[in-house]
């Protein structure tokens, strides 16, 4: 797929889950500050428009789920803790 000719402005984030340079998800901080009991609340992102609102191919979608599924698997560890918010 072509990119265009500029780049924006991009943010890189650690709590940043990301398939494709506008399908991203983020853990988000203003959830963190406003609700403090939920921590484990994502958002959708566009790291390439540093917007939230996520878009990209099926493809893409469907690498992000992928993506967030070996991490779950990561953050639950050997042993398989659920997370809280189940």
């Amino acid at each position: 797929m072509p990119r265009s000719s500029y780049q924006l402005n991009t943010v890189e984030r650690k709590d940043m889950i990301q398939s494709a340079p506008r399908c991203a998800i983020f853990n988000s901080e203003a959830t963190k500050r406003d609700f403090p009991n939920i921590t484990d609340w994502w958002v959708s992102y566009s790291p390439e428009q540093c917007l939230h609102a996520a878009e990209g191919y099926w493809n893409d979608w469907v690498k992000l789920a992928h993506i967030i599924l070996e991490r779950d698997k990561q953050m639950r560890g050997i042993g398989g803790q659920p997370h809280a918010n189940k």
